[in-house]
């Protein structure tokens, strides 16, 4: 699929994570979209994602957050399309977070290299998003979420029991989100993952996912 990892598909890319795993509040600003969700840790729900072809005033981000009670976060991402950006943060002490890969794959060929694990079974709800759990024989061993637009499919909240890994769940978590984006006409997907997570950049890479671009957080002194 020519084309998958080139930087326009990464700016769509981030657009559409926004959308999927949408905040409270969320508000376009300046060149900013401003996340706000309190009361949840997660750092997606609650940063600033820099839109393309603007400037960035931080001084937005951190009255923003600030007025809510919250530290001021900005996700500098695609990271390669705002150097600029993470180099004024940088210089003006907001601390880098967080380092991570965002992945993408072609649906048909996670479909066929993601075969199902011996003993695993996955049940797949076909709401929106689409949410798969796993069992290892009968045994909870984990869950998974899919969530489709403009023909891509977002795989979120891939995770495995601790004491049931490296049996096949996530590969074969992975295989069912991949065929159920298929069916829903969605032919590419995209992942995150950190950086440092070495057995899931293994895992992906082995089932043809590649690399389309990174991001990590910088984090306000408070």
């Amino acid at each position: 699929m020519a084309g998958l990892a080139d930087l326009s598909d990464a700016a769509a890319i981030e657009r559409l994570a926004a959308r999927a795993v949408p905040s409270a509040e969320a508000v376009v600003r300046d060149g900013w979209l401003l996340r706000a969700t309190p009361g949840v840790a997660r750092r997606r729900s609650n940063s600033a994602l820099p839109l393309p072809a603007a400037a960035h005033d931080a001084g937005v981000v951190a009255a923003f957050y600030r007025e809510r009670g919250l530290v001021p976060i900005v996700q500098v991402s695609p990271l390669e399309l705002h150097g600029p950006l993470d180099a004024a943060l940088a210089a003006a002490g907001w601390r880098a977070h967080a380092p991570t890969d965002v992945l993408v794959a072609d649906a048909a060929a996670v479909a066929a290299a993601a075969t199902a694990a011996p003993g695993v079974a996955v049940t797949l709800d076909d709401g929106a998003p689409g949410r798969a759990t796993a069992t290892l024989d009968g045994r909870p061993a984990g869950s998974g979420a899919a969530v489709a637009a403009g023909g891509w499919s977002g795989l979120f909240e891939l995770e495995t029991e601790p004491g049931l890994r490296r049996r096949g769940v996530a590969r074969t978590l992975v295989g069912a989100l991949a065929r159920w984006s298929l069916a829903g006409g969605s032919d590419r997907l995209y992942l995150q993952v950190t950086a440092a997570n070495g057995p899931a950049q293994a895992l992906y890479q082995a089932l043809g996912f590649t690399r389309s671009h990174g991001y990590h957080y910088r984090v306000a002194l408070t």
